[in-house]
């Protein structure tokens, strides 16, 4: 049976753990918990444990494994109690594994449980947890198997009132639909030395943002009418930590002409997809990661302009250079080639063209039409010639040439339309003939 430090020393085991993850020496079991230094009764107020609807789990002596947490036979689905664990994942880890041994009683009993639950405690909920473990509901035909939640996976039929281990191995280098973390649910008896794996609790997606997020983890004990759940002995492997200066330097190109320019490459986003980072080129179309793991990466690039682009790159030890990429497909199909812009460019200039010829034609003509008006010469002689014929009495100012007012009293002569008032030269109306 595996023993820690009391639980009041329990701040000596996080600083332990801490210390072996600031060296690196990953690859060894952590216990976080076997519950031997908690008084036998209610875990409520015992080492910062805290109850949800005013009920929890409670310490039974297990005479083969010491001390055991346990639920009542009238728990329900809203009640459990909750201790979170101070521990943090590190976030360029490649892997790691979280276990706990537990069992479900035989019995009549409805819901019984016995589930680990990791989450997020910087969010105060159980948003972006996930659980796993034992499982029995028989109302929803499930008996006493395996299983993990999200999504809700379930494995094969385990014997009642057996301890098995349940492993839960992430791969935290994966990227998921909405995430990172694709794990795996293994069990065994606690007996035994060879791990079962079933192809329905294999690469779950997680969907985590990343494992540096998680921080925090509960028990889930569940039981009724004499069925009841258990657990005991929780422990974390923290696995692979890649650890390298491996970097990536490369940069967009394009010969593509959108209106005639060159389609600018800088402030497109790339991303390396299997390690979840992502960068905005430069306006020169270059980017840069830095302390990338090695093996197979995705680049993905995404450009206002082009369609996004994809290209797997090996990753080795040190620098490594990605001389150009060039993308080249335009994201608007229904963009204008240079061709299309020339020809547009020659229709726009015959219409401009045609619209200053037929310009140049009208002025032409306004030019012959005044060309061909009455100079103020040809109308002082016809109007001489009026007086001269009685038409006009009087010579108004005696200069020899006849004005405005003796052409107004030639057209109403020659019109018969008389004009009552002169506006221009009203003091001057006596002058003209009456009649």
């Amino acid at each position: 049976m595996m023993r820690v430090l009391s639980f009041y020393k329990f701040s000596i085991l996080v600083i332990s753990i801490m210390l072996l993850l600031s060296y690196n020496s990953f690859g060894e079991e952590i216990i976080i918990d076997n519950f031997d230094d908690y008084s036998v009764g209610s875990l409520i107020g015992q080492g910062g444990w805290t109850s949800q609807s005013g009920n929890g789990p409670i310490v039974q002596e297990n005479q083969n494994y010491g001390n055991v947490i346990t639920s009542s036979d009238n728990w329900n689905d809203s009640a459990y109690a909750q201790l979170n664990y101070p521990f943090r994942f590190n976030k360029t880890m490649n892997n790691c594994y979280i276990q706990f041994t537990g069992q479900i009683t035989d019995g009549s009993g409805n819901n019984c449980n016995a589930l680990l639950y990791i989450y997020d405690n910087n969010t105060g909920s159980e948003t972006g947890s996930f659980g796993f473990g034992l499982y029995h509901n028989p109302s929803q035909g499930k008996d006493h198997q395996p299983f993990i939640n999200p999504p809700k996976k379930w494995g094969s039929i385990l014997s009642a009132g057996i301890w098995y281990d349940f492993r839960l191995e992430i791969d935290w280098s994966k990227t998921t639909s909405n995430g990172v973390g694709l794990a795996c649910l293994k069990y065994k008896r606690s007996t035994n030395t060879e791990w079962i794996t079933e192809s329905g609790l294999s690469n779950i997606e997680l969907n985590i943002n990343g494992p540096e997020n998680l921080n925090a983890m509960f028990t889930r004990n569940e039981g009724l009418s004499g069925r009841v759940g258990k657990l005991d002995n929780i422990l974390i492997n923290y696995g692979d930590e890649n650890i390298n200066n491996s970097s990536i330097w490369g940069k967009i190109i394009t010969s593509s002409e959108i209106l005639g320019y060159t389609a600018n490459v800088g402030g497109a986003t790339i991303k390396a997809i299997p390690f979840n980072l992502s960068t905005v080129t430069d306006i020169y179309g270059e980017f840069e990661f830095a302390d990338v793991p090695t093996g197979e990466c995705i680049i993905q690039i995404e450009s206002s302009y082009f369609q996004t682009l994809t290209k797997s790159i090996q990753v080795n030890n040190g620098k490594n250079i990605i001389n150009s990429i060039e993308i080249f497909k335009p994201k608007c199909q229904n963009m204008f080639t240079q061709q299309e812009v020339d020809l547009l460019i020659h229709q726009m200039q015959s219409e401009k063209d045609t619209i200053i010829t037929e310009k140049e034609a009208t002025i032409a003509q306004l030019n012959t039409s005044i060309a061909s008006m009455y100079t103020q010469g040809y109308l002082d002689e016809a109007i001489n010639e009026a007086e001269k014929r009685g038409e006009l009495k009087y010579d108004i100012n005696n200069d020899g040439k006849v004005g405005l007012e003796e052409v107004i009293k030639y057209l109403e002569t020659i019109s018969g339309v008389r004009v009552e008032s002169l506006i221009i030269f009203p003091e001057k109306r006596k002058y003209f003939m009456s009649d």
